[in-house]
C-alpha cells in the first residue's frame, strides 16, 4: 500500500465514538501498535502531516494536485521488469494478509455483540439528535 494525500486529509478509527469495533486491525498494517490502541480507544483523527511524519504517508499534497501525484508515482512503477513488480506485490501481499482475516473476524465479533447493547443505541439516538451520548455500560 502506498499513500499519497491531501493536506487537509485526516485518518481515524471513530467507531468507538458510537460504542462499536471498528477496523484497527487494516491500520495496524501501517502504524505502530501503540498508535492504532490510541486511535482505537480515542476516535480521535491524525493529520496527514503527522501520518507523513511517522512514515506511513509517502506525500502530502494540495487537493487539487492528488491526482498528479499518484499518476507520478504509477509511471515510476511501469518502468520496472514487470514479472518481478508483480512478484514483489504477491509476495508482500501473502505476508501482509497472514491472520488479517482472523484479526478482522474478531473485530466483526465484537461489533455485532455491542449493536446489540443499549449502548450502542444510544450511540445512534445521540448521533441522528446532534448530541453527545450518555454511555452507562450496557
Amino acid at each position: 500500500m502506498i499513500l499519497i494525500a491531501f493536506e487537509d486529509a485526516a485518518f481515524g478509527l471513530p467507531e468507538i465514538k458510537v460504542g462499536i469495533v471498528g477496523a484497527a486491525c487494516f491500520l495496524s498494517r501501517i502504524l505502530p501498535q501503540p498508535l492504532v490502541r490510541y486511535m482505537a480507544y480515542s476516535g480521535e483523527p491524525i493529520a496527514a502531516g503527522e501520518m507523513k511524519n511517522l512514515g506511513v504517508i509517502l506525500r502530502v499534497v494540495p487537493r487539487d494536485q492528488l491526482f498528479d501525484a499518484a499518476m507520478q508515482i504509477a509511471e515510476q512503477f511501469v518502468q520496472r521488469p514487470p514479472l518481478a513488480l508483480r512478484g514483489f506485490k504477491k509476495a508482500m501481499n501473502i505476508n501482509e494478509e497472514v491472520r488479517l482475516k482472523e484479526k478482522y473476524l474478531a473485530e466483526i465479533e465484537f461489533t455485532r455483540q455491542l449493536m446489540a447493547s443499549e449502548d450502542f443505541q444510544e450511540a445512534l439516538h445521540a448521533f441522528m439528535e446532534k448530541r453527545k451520548p450518555v454511555f452507562k455500560g450496557r
